[in-house]
């Protein structure tokens, strides 16, 4: 258990616009992308002169972030089943970026170690983090296909010394069962589930396609249901996981996790403060109309990592 320590609200951070590393940021260069994935060529459109694709299709977003990936990253094979998640690479890598400026603020620039709870079979976030800046990652997610489809990304990519990805063999659990006594990391990931029930995240997804006036009623990102929702919403989600970090203070220097719904902030800030952390900060991601943030805690003092 950590030692008691006086509650601080957390310290806010406030961004604007994509960080000046994002290789993903738009606008995008469709020619480039193009000829480092050919098969995004059936999908461009140029209603104004202007290469773009129809984001309503889920096939032309999964060739553009895969593009993307490729590209930016020197990634060559990423493949994953219609049925899962695309991820948007331009905002996942925000993360990655923001905790690196984060890092770099807190005097930790090299040897990073991070764990990413819920990986996906994507495996986005140890894909940016390692290709981008060296960071090593232990990756975790409860769907057996995802760690096998994710493991063999990994491996094919050459990344497998540097990505080790685990099956989390509990549903409610996120850094037992996965790190071993002794283990030390730099930081965690997580992109939670947003929505508290299936059909909630429908509700949510029709109501973005009207708002859009897409004719194409599919999910454009896909998802399984442990990628987009889990009981109790991302609200319960991330309290648990608080929950459990008291456990692991030691092991893990800075926990973190996305919160896509600002009115999460105010109760999670009170289950941060019955949990005894030692600080807390808030970085507000500022993209127009997309508006998110990243809570980060720790339990632990002092400037310099003990990782």
């Amino acid at each position: 258990m950590p030692e008691l320590q006086p509650f601080h609200k957390p310290e806010e951070i406030t961004t604007s616009g994509f960080h000046p590393d994002n290789p993903a940021a738009p606008p995008y260069d469709m020619d480039l992308l193009v000829k480092q994935c050919p098969s995004l060529s059936s999908f461009i459109l140029s209603p104004d002169g202007r290469n773009t694709i129809d984001f309503a299709l889920p096939e032309a977003v999964y060739q553009l972030n895969r593009a993307m990936l490729m590209a930016y990253f020197g990634i060559k094979h990423w493949d994953i089943p219609q049925d899962y998640l695309i991820p948007g690479v331009p905002m996942r890598a925000e993360y990655i970026y923001r905790m690196a400026d984060f890092l770099q603020q807190n005097g930790i620039e090299k040897n990073v170690r991070a764990v990413d709870i819920g990986t996906g079979a994507n495996l986005i976030y140890p894909i940016i983090g390692n290709k981008a800046l060296g960071w090593k990652f232990l990756a975790s997610d409860v769907d057996p296909r995802s760690v096998e489809i994710a493991s063999a990304i990994a491996k094919f990519n050459g990344m497998q010394k540097s990505v080790l990805v685990i099956q989390q063999s509990h549903s409610s659990r996120y850094f037992q069962n996965i790190l071993k006594h002794g283990q030390e990391y730099t930081l965690s990931l997580c992109n939670p589930p947003f929505h508290a029930s299936a059909a909630e995240a429908k509700e949510e997804a029709l109501r973005k396609q009207q708002n859009l006036d897409y004719k194409n009623k599919q999910l454009n990102f896909g998802g399984t249901a442990s990628e987009l929702w889990v009981n109790g919403g991302e609200r319960s989600f991330i309290e648990r996981m608080i929950e459990e970090s008291i456990a692991f203070a030691h092991q893990i220097r800075f926990f973190s996790s996305l919160v896509s719904k600002k009115e999460n902030l105010s109760p999670l800030i009170q289950k941060l403060k019955s949990a005894k952390i030692a600080r807390s900060w808030i970085i507000n991601m500022d993209h127009g109309q997309k508006k998110s943030r990243i809570l980060i805690w720790t339990f632990q003092n002092g400037e310099k990592s003990q990782v």
